[in-house]
């Protein structure tokens, strides 16, 4: 039987492993590992830890005009109205796209818990406005709907129920125009969402 293969199957074996071996070196030197990575990480967070804490500036507040949403005399309406006006006394922000530890290191530890409630406040804000615009487009107030909805996209609103309702309403009044404008704000606000296609294939 002739074995004179067997050196050049070694050779073979002996390249592929050099080549990966020089790969996996390449990549340890060009990347760093993960326990790097994680150091790195828990470094910045033990300084966040210690950034002194700042009050958030009064810009970074969302300033809601309250006056733009529309009152009708309707009693199912009125409750959503007066659950919407709750939050004219309260402080809201919109952190879309800013991560814990940015925030901390920027306001400090202890800031940071009051900005996580005025972010819940944004978002219980925004369901609730929402829920209003609903109710109006339920009981055949249209444009009070229409009004309520569009004021929610000034605050940078990324639900697609809001975009949905709108479109609607654009379509029943034959607006184009509108369907055109709110595609673009779609395509910004919502560029995160699992539902964009949805709401641009509706438009």
């Amino acid at each position: 039987m002739n074995f004179g293969w067997i050196p050049s199957l070694v050779m073979y074996i002996l390249g592929i492993t050099l080549i990966g071996f020089t790969f996996k070196t390449y990549l340890r030197k060009t990347r760093p590992s993960s326990k790097e990575r994680l150091d790195e990480m828990l470094q910045e967070e033990h300084k966040a830890q210690y950034t002194r804490s700042v009050p958030l500036p009064e810009n970074q507040l969302l300033q809601v005009d309250f006056t733009k949403y529309p009152k009708v005399e309707h009693i199912e309406c009125e409750k959503k109205y007066q659950a919407l006006m709750h939050y004219a006394q309260l402080s809201m922000v919109n952190l879309k796209g800013q991560t814990n530890l940015e925030l901390k290191k920027m306001y400090g530890a202890q800031t940071l818990e009051l900005i996580g409630q005025y972010e819940k406040n944004y978002y219980a804000f925004m369901d609730t406005a929402i829920q209003y615009g609903k109710t109006l487009y339920e009981n055949g107030y249209l444009a009070e709907a229409r009004q309520t909805l569009e004021h929610c996209l000034n605050y940078h609103c990324d639900v697609s129920k809001c975009y949905i309702m709108l479109i609607e309403i654009y379509k029943l009044q034959n607006d184009f125009h509108a369907l055109d404008k709110l595609k673009t704000i779609a395509q910004v606000e919502m560029c995160q969402s699992p539902f964009l296609h949805k709401v641009l294939n509706m438009i």
